[in-house]
Formats: C-alpha cells, structure tokens, sequence
C-alpha cells in the first residue's frame, strides 16, 4: 500500500508494475510491432489506487479509435507504434497530450515513452525493462482490465 501512495505522490503511476503489465498487453496484442497494427486506450487510477486499462475498440486492422466522454479517473492515454513508425510520440501525440491535460504514452518496440501534458517528450523504459518487469508482474496477482462499453 505504501509503494502505491509514493507512486500516485510522486507521479510515477506510468512506470507502478501495474501500468507495465497493461502495456506489455497491449503492444502484444497489436503484434508487438511487427504487423501495421495500432492498439490504445485509457490507463485509470482507482479509488483504491489500483490501475487498469480501458481499451478502446479497434476500428479497423491499423488505427484504433475513440468517440465518447473521456473516464474521469484516466491518467494517461496509451497506445502502441508499429516498427515502422518512430518509437518517440509523433507531433499530433504531442499535441494530443497538452489538448487533453493528459500524458500520451507510446509503446513501440524500442521501449516506452511519453508526450507530457505540459510539454516534452521523454523515455520512460527500454523494451528490455518493459519486458522483464511485465514477466516478473505476470507471475503475481492478476492485474484489472476494465473495459469500456461502447
């Protein structure tokens, strides 16, 4: 309990165990790179303090997409890159993140980074950290996944 109040005071949500673990979901789930495949959605703090993912729904084979109200317990947006795009978030993420008061983070085969809201653009991992610490979650309780009714 004590790690999640450090986490949550000192704005390390996008790198707890459990924001790992979602993000080691999703870039699997969009073909960890490799296929022009794109995969998002929302990260969410509980009450309880606990994270879990809202996917969005998949539009068509390479873009997801979003309509609707944003959850009001989202911390960040989180989608994945293809090989064949920059593992850095693109302009429009950028301007996403700042429009949305809310960090836009990108996975991609590199690693993670991430688009602040308040301008900047930073690694958060490597791919080989985000791999090691997402198998080492795994063997752990059972992360959340809250999906979103559309």
């Amino acid at each position: 309990m004590l790690a999640i109040v450090l986490a949550v005071l000192l704005g390390n949500d996008l790198v707890r165990d459990e924001a790992i673990a979602h993000y080691a979901r999703l870039f699997a789930e969009s073909g960890y790179g490799r296929l022009p495949r794109e995969r998002a959605g929302f990260l969410l703090r509980e009450r309880d303090g606990g994270l879990t993912f809202a996917p969005w729904n998949v539009s068509d084979f390479a873009r997801a997409s979003y309509q609707g109200a944003i959850p009001g317990n989202a911390i960040a947006l989180v989608h994945t890159h293809p090989s064949s795009h920059s593992p850095l978030p693109s302009a429009r993420d950028v301007a996403e993140a700042r429009r949305l008061g809310m960090p836009v983070v990108v996975i991609s085969r590199d690693g993670v980074t991430v688009a602040r809201s308040k301008g900047g653009v930073e690694w958060l991992m490597s791919a080989e950290r985000m791999r090691g610490r997402a198998s080492e979650t795994a063997r752990g309780p059972v992360s959340r996944h809250t999906p979103l009714l559309r």
